[in-house]
């Protein structure tokens, strides 16, 4: 039952059938050797891809290998920057004592 402004799927799907069918036939007058150029480029898309897929995981691979790197000169800093604050209030509080001493 086909209403307005809706179409029938069997001939959708009719339509989609004949346009792969006509998408797969082979052609007669291709060469053998068309054929054989066809399955070298396969060949080498293939290979192309299985590189794009190997450099992919080894960049990843890298990335967090220098992420723990980074995590370490962080945790470096870090420690650096706790005696840089803890010298800091060592010298404040000789300045004090300094200073009482000289006005006692």
């Amino acid at each position: 039952m086909v209403y307005e402004g809706f179409f029938d799927m069997s001939e959708a799907g009719g339509t989609n059938i004949e346009l792969a069918h006509k998408l797969t036939e082979k052609d007669k007058k291709k060469a053998p050797r068309s054929s054989r150029l066809e399955f070298r480029i396969e060949i080498l898309e293939a290979i192309i891809l299985a590189l794009i897929a190997v450099s992919t995981a080894y960049s990843g691979y890298q990335a967090a290998q220098w992420d723990g790197h980074q995590t370490e000169f962080y945790a470096q800093g870090t420690a650096m920057n706790v005696k840089v604050n803890g010298l800091m209030v060592s010298d404040g509080q000789d300045l004090l004592f300094n200073t009482n001493t000289l006005n006692a």
